[in-house]
């Protein structure tokens, strides 16, 4: 790259699209961010969509996410030997978060973190993990640059059921569909069904099958 690509590129001086590295938060514009990014997700197809601040975003007590979600989540691609960094300790330290979900037929079942055998579903929990990704991308280039989006359902099965290994969980190897693929919320210990609860949307009822919803954190 010549030097002046480089200096073109510099986060200081910023480009078209791309919002400058501010030195704080500005907690207006987050709060018109936060906005802006739950009516993005809702245009992506999301049935419903929401802001959480830090205190509405919940945990489930019974999992401490990492290794302590492979013994409550069974799951064909696993167990995988996570860290045993806390997943939650390192989610609390981001203050909001758009929390959406899509809506499923009442006849689908809960896949959990197994194998999705009627792939007629599939679009479903593919459209939970382009959302996610799609906002975390939106969030990133309005400089909130440690955003993170988990999705619903175990993204092996959802992109990569015919691989004989998980490509990420190997030493040297980087996730095959890494602009797609995002890690499920219950893997991570969190709680969808109680958020859910908390903004009264409806699962597991005469209108809708099992809950698949994803999470943006925003710092």
């Amino acid at each position: 790259m010549r030097a002046h690509e480089a200096r073109a590129l510099t986060p200081e001086r910023g480009r078209k699209g791309v919002r400058r590295i501010a030195a704080g938060i500005d907690q207006n514009q987050l709060s018109a961010d936060m906005a802006e990014l739950v009516n993005l997700a809702l245009s992506l197809g999301a049935d419903d969509a929401g802001e959480l601040t830090r205190e509405g975003i919940l945990f489930d007590e019974a999992a401490d996410g990492g290794a302590d979600a492979v013994n409550l989540f069974v799951s064909a691609h696993w167990p995988l030997n996570y860290p045993n960094d806390s997943l939650k300790d390192a989610l609390r330290a981001f203050s909001r978060a758009v929390f959406f979900r899509v809506k499923t037929p009442k006849d689908m079942p809960d896949y959990g973190h197994g194998p999705i055998m009627d792939r007629a579903h599939l679009p479903f929990y593919e459209k939970v993990s382009e959302i996610a990704a799609k906002v975390e991308a939106a969030a990133f280039y309005m400089g909130h640059h440690l955003t993170l989006g988990f999705g619903a359902g175990n993204c092996r099965a959802i992109y990569c059921a015919k691989q004989k290994r998980c490509m990420a969980a190997v030493r040297g190897r980087v996730c095959v569909n890494p602009y797609k693929a995002r890690p499920s919320m219950i893997a991570a210990g969190l709680n969808p069904e109680g958020m859910a609860d908390a903004l009264k949307w409806p699962h597991w009822n005469d209108e809708t099958g099992p809950l698949l919803a994803g999470i943006v954190f925003i710092a």
